[in-house]
């Protein structure tokens, strides 16, 4: 399997046990341009400023607006989810 050139990241809804991580731990992402992004995601990696760059102004404003998506990154694929769906990538073209 190919492994893809993204830095490895986690970004999902945030809930209190998060908000608890997050006092915590050092690779918790927040965007002060996107409070409503980073009050209701949880976005992690050990990669922070490779992950910033792939969070444009486009994309936080899109994640703002539309809840509810989960991504994860590894070494080997990229998930998107929404709603517990997986999204097809002709969806996400645009972005």
């Amino acid at each position: 399997m190919p492994k893809t050139d993204k830095p490895i990241f986690r970004l999902g809804n945030l809930s209190f046990f998060d908000s608890l991580q997050e006092l915590f731990s050092p690779k918790v992402i927040r965007f002060d341009s996107h409070p409503d992004f980073s009050n209701f995601y949880l976005l992690t990696s050990e990669f922070e400023e490779e992950t910033r760059k792939l969070f444009t102004t486009n994309v936080l404003d899109y994640l703002e607006k539309n809840k509810d998506y989960k991504i994860e990154v590894n070494n080997q694929f990229i998930l998107i989810f929404k709603e517990q769906k997986v999204l097809s990538i002709l969806k996400l073209k645009n972005y």
